[in-house]
């Protein structure tokens, strides 16, 4: 009997929860909001994200952390902490040019919290149309 590797198992059900926006991404960005049970990880092209928010831009260029990183690992994972993983998700998706499964647009709660990530990564451009 072949011998397997306990982290095996692991890796395949992370795989399984991971949203692919692009199948040829090499970022996951992972978005972790209390409680902790409400984490979600997202597959997408630093390229797209980069041209889309000028923040991301910035951190996948080789003078900070996340760009070195980018440059070496295998898909790395970029962590936003405290931010709400359905609007991420949502601005994930109208940068992939598809419809947002989360939004309702008529819920002030939900246009919101919007405001707070447009305000945080300034994705004005993005999403103008």
């Amino acid at each position: 009997m072949p011998i397997q590797d306990p982290n095996t198992e692991e890796i395949r059900e992370e795989a399984s929860t991971i949203e692919r926006f692009d199948q040829d991404g090499n970022v996951i960005i992972v978005v972790e909001a209390p409680p902790l049970e409400n984490i979600r990880r997202f597959l997408v092209s630093s390229k797209v994200l980069g041209l889309a928010l000028p923040v991301f831009a910035k951190l996948f260029s080789p003078n900070f952390y996340e760009g070195t990183r980018l440059a070496n690992d295998t898909y790395p994972e970029l962590i936003l902490h405290d931010d709400d993983p359905a609007a991420i998700g949502a601005i994930i998706a109208i940068l992939y040019y598809q419809e947002p499964k989360e939004i309702a647009p008529t819920d002030a709660k939900w246009l919101a919290i919007l405001a707070i990530q447009y305000d945080k990564y300034n994705y004005v451009k993005a999403i103008r149309a």
